[in-house]
Parts: C-alpha cells; structure tokens; sequence
C-alpha cells in the first residue's frame, strides 16, 4: 500500500533558494513471495532559485521523530545517495533504514541535498511518515479484498499495470477515444470522430460561387477563379522604346506608349562652370579654367595663367640676387576725392631702379569707417598713385625690386602677373622649399577699370598659388617669403600666419617678442574655399601685436608682415 505524502507550497527553505516540491508516492519494495522488505521509493520535486532544476545532485536522508529543526531525535539514517539524476525538476530514489525502523508512532524524513562536490543544504520542512511501518507490516492481501473504492484516484498508473492488463473490453467507450484508423476520401471532410474511432464524412460543399471567398484589392473573382484586376494593378511592363526616345505612357497591359526625345531648357538647367544653349551643354571659359595650351621659349618662365589657357611669361632669372632696394612705411595721406573715386600719392624715400612691386594695406585706426579696399592707380620708380573706394585714415605699404632674392638667409621672390583674372594660377619663378607667406595687391594702372578686391584662394604651394578676382584686372603685385624675422638694411620684418577661427571683429595678432617700433601692417586673405570674406584692413598696430578687421571672420588663414624702420 503507498501514502501520499505533501509538503506546504508556502514554506521556504532556510538556505539559498533550492526546495523540494513534494508529491511523492513511498512504496514498499515485496519480494518474489509476496513478502514486503524494507526498501521504499520516494519521489519529490526539486526547484533551484525558482525553477525547476535539471542534471546530477547529491543527496542525504535521515529519520526524525519531529518536525522541529532544532529539536529531536535522530531514529535512522542518514542515507547518501550520489548523483541522483533530476529531470523538470523530478527526482526518485530508493531509501532503505533497515527493518523494524518504523513502529506505532510518526517519523520525520530529513532531506540535503546539493550539486556534486558541494556542500549539502537541509531543505525544510521535515514530510512526516506516518504509515510506512503499516504498509510494511502487510503480509498479504486477500483476493478481491481491494477494489476501485479501496483505491484513490491515480494511485494505479501505467508502471503498476502488467502489459495487457487492460483489454479494448475493459475500456469506458463514452470516456475515452479509441484510436482514429479511419480517413475520408478526396471530395469530402471530416465532420464527427465516434468513440470506436471511426469516422463521419460529408462532400465538400464549397463550389467556387463566391459565397465563401472574396477579391480584395488588386484581384477579381468570377465563377470561381480569383485573377488580378488589370483596373488596379500594372501588369508586367513588357515594352520598349527605341533610341532617341523614352517611354511617355504605360498602359495596363504592360504596353509602352513611346515619345520622340526633345529635350529643351525647361528640363535642365546649366550649373557653375557649365553654359546651355538649346540642348547643349558647355564648358563656362569664364569660371573654368581651359586647358594650358602656352609655352615659354628657353630662358623664360611661365608668370600667370589665362583663361583661355595661355601663359604669361617672363625672361627667367635663376641669379638669386642678395640686395634688393626694400622700401616700407605708413602714410596717413587722406585721398583726394573727386567724380570718378579717391585718389593720392604715396612717395618713396628712395628711387627704385624700375617699376617696383608694391603692396598695401588699409588702415582705420582712427574711426573704423572708411575704404574697404585700395588698388594701384599709376606705378612710377618714386611714388606710387593709388585709389580707394572711400577716404581712408591711412596706408600701410611695402615696395622692393622685382625679382628672386635671398634676404638675411630665406627665399624671397617679388612678380607681376598682368593680364589677371578670377580663378588663375601665379607660379613662382623659383620653387619654395616649404610653403611660402603670400601677399597680392591690384593693378589698374592702364585704364583704372576692373577688379577692385582680390585674395588668394586654395592652398598656396610651393611652386605657385591660386588668386580670386572680383573682376579682370590689368595686373596683379605679388610678394612671396618664407615664414620668419628678416633683418634688411634699414629695415626689420616679420612674416606670418593667423588663423582667424572664430574670433569676433576685431582679430588680434600679438608678437611673440615686441617690435623695437611701431610697425606698418601688412595683410592678406588666404580664403581656401573661397567662401569667405573679400577683404581685411588694420584697427592697431603697435610693438606688441596688432588688430585687424574682416568682412567676416570665417577665412581658414590671413597672412600678415609686420614691418619696422631701424633706428
């Protein structure tokens, strides 16, 4: 006889979260003679942190005579099992205190358990067993002595029935189906299984009369067959056009309806450094720049670049010449203004032997409202002619003879390039070693019409540069030096670069060591994009630094020469 024993759901385990959910069927082992040993099965429900627990635990089991972990008697055991196999949780094991260990009254069954090699933990509560010892003590049972009201509900299970113990006979027909051989033939359906197993069919009433489908969107049904609606969905393109035209229409079909190309300007439209005319694309000559074409004869050096791609030159000079006349100063001249513009004269302390390269700069130091922008009005070897857009509180220049030179150990070269143009490319006579520092000025000394601002655009390389004009020009001075101090005659001057960033109007520039004097101020944009400002003047200038002003402050550079008369 087996007695079902429960554990209380409710109570948790004193040690970590592992617990045995118990259920367990303890049945007696009989012998070959119907005679009951003392071996017994018990079987439990074991869960680890929550959940059901899986693989190999030890276990160890032990007799108590009460429930209470703190009090009692040990009776039997303890009992170690290794390695008890656990599977969604269940686990069973056959236990074996020896005989006699069970009398008239309860005993408590300790359980510990834990993973192999490790320590064990006692699970609580105690199950108590009350009734083992009587099911050992039963010698036999009577035939017929126990019957179904004898029996509770699942005591007997598939393991306690002897293969063919139960027959089609023995089985309640109105409770339990009989396995289905049967099957219905093409045509018809399964409508009801009986108990025996067999089965009901019935025709197959669906007869495409679309009473039980319907078309949705992009599909038809008619007399059975569901299509696609060629109103609402584009069959399969499968036309074509010829060359020199494109398709106009698709019809549902899948046909093409085909059109003769004629394309004309209300479709496209002719970007930067492209022109359009009819349905002809072209190059822009007066923003791109045509192929070089031009060459130099032998002892001359290519001097600038037009746009239509021929060269300007100059008789070469590889003499690095060591004493080049220098002349620099600030005039604070205000120009006479007229009709036509504002014009003035700024004279040099000494005659060049030639026209000299000049450069210059604005200065508004005094109110900060004037000139934007100064060009070359006429060039003569004592004084240069000038004209600005407004009056001015000052000039800043500088002027030396043209040519290539070494000055106090650097590369210093000095050129014109006339004609000039937006977009052209100046090359030096003689290659920098690095980079060099560039400044330009503008030339309108033939008819004082053209370009009024110029900067230098993309990233000035050692054999050139590349120049942006707000017009043609008919020249334009440039000076190129290597970055540094320059101790020259009667002068000293700095070269550099300052790096606007975003810095608010005005900049500032400060020297590293102060000048012996106040200099005059140099100062050129190098716009890489070519997006920036057009033009940059002087706020203040002393020994220590300067302040300039821009248009904007978005240029990537601004050069600067900072130029001093020794005492």
């Amino acid at each position: 006889m087996g007695f079902l024993i429960a554990v209380d759901r409710r109570e948790k385990p004193l040690r970590r979260a592992a617990r045995v959910l118990l259920l367990a069927l303890i049945l007696p082992i009989a012998a070959a003679q119907a005679q009951l040993t003392s071996v017994f099965f018990y079987q439990g429900q074991l869960e680890l942190e929550g959940e059901l627990a899986n693989g190999s635990f030890d276990f160890e089991f032990a007799l108590f005579d009460s429930p209470d972990p703190s009090a009692g008697v040990q009776t039997a055991g303890p009992l170690a099992i290794a390695e008890v196999p656990v599977r969604n949780g269940v686990f069973t094991v056959e236990l074996d205190f020896g005989p006699g260990v069970f009398g008239a009254f309860d005993q408590w069954l300790e359980i510990r358990v834990g993973r192999p090699g490790s320590e064990l933990q006692t699970l609580l509560p105690r199950p108590l067993i009350a009734s083992v010892p009587l099911a050992q003590q039963a010698a036999g049972v009577e035939a017929g002595s126990v019957g179904s009201a004898q029996l509770a509900a699942g005591a007997v299970r598939s393991r306690e029935l002897a293969d063919g113990g139960v027959a089609a006979a023995d089985v309640d027909a109105s409770q339990i189906q009989l396995r289905v051989t049967a099957s219905c033939p093409p045509g018809s359906y399964l409508r009801q299984i009986g108990g025996d197993g067999s089965v009901f069919c019935q025709p197959d009433a669906d007869t495409d009369t679309d009473t039980q489908y319907t078309a949705g969107t992009g599909l038809q049904l008619s007399a059975g067959e569901l299509s696609v609606n060629p109103l609402e969905t584009q069959l399969r393109v499968t036309g074509d056009c010829p060359e020199g035209s494109s398709i106009r229409t698709i019809a549902d079909d899948g046909s093409v309806v085909c059109q003769t190309d004629t394309d004309t300007d209300t479709q496209y439209t002719a970007g930067t450094g492209l022109t359009l005319n009819d349905d002809q694309f072209a190059v822009d000559p007066t923003v791109v720049q045509t192929r070089v074409a031009g060459t130099c004869s032998v002892g001359s050096f290519v001097t600038a670049v037009n746009q239509d791609g021929t060269v300007v030159c100059a008789t070469a000079d590889t003499s690095l010449r060591r004493d080049p006349l220098v002349l620099s100063g600030f005039s604070n001249a205000r120009l006479a203004a007229d009709s036509a513009g504002n014009y003035g004269w700024v004279p040099f302390f000494a005659s060049f032997s030639g026209l000299p390269i000049t450069l210059l700069t604005i200065d508004e130091s005094l109110n900060n409202n004037g000139a934007t922008w100064v060009r070359i009005r006429r060039e003569a070897r004592r004084r240069v002619g000038v004209r600005a857009e407004d009056t001015v509180d000052g000039l800043h220049w500088f002027a030396m003879d043209e040519g290539v030179f070494t000055v106090d150990e650097k590369l210093v070269q000095a050129g014109k390039a006339s004609p000039a143009a937006n977009d052209q490319s100046i090359f030096f006579p003689q290659v920098f070693s690095a980079p060099p520092v560039v400044f330009l000025t503008v030339d309108e000394s033939v008819d004082d019409s053209g370009a009024f601002r110029g900067r230098v655009i993309g990233n000035v390389g050692t054999g050139g540069f590349q120049i942006w004009l707000d017009a043609a020009a008919d020249g334009v001075n440039w000076i190129a030096m290597e970055a540094g101090d320059y101790n020259h005659g009667r002068y000293y001057w700095r070269a550099g670069t300052h790096v606007p960033g975003g810095c608010t109007n005005p900049c500032t520039v400060t020297f590293g060591s102060a000048l012996v004097g106040t200099p005059a101020v140099l100062l050129q944009i190098n716009d890489v994009d070519n997006s920036g400002p057009t033009w940059a003047r002087v706020l203040n200038a002393t020994t220590g630094g300067f302040e300039y002003r821009l248009e904007s402050a978005a240029a990537e550079f601004v050069n600067w020469l900072a130029v001093v008369e020794l005492p």
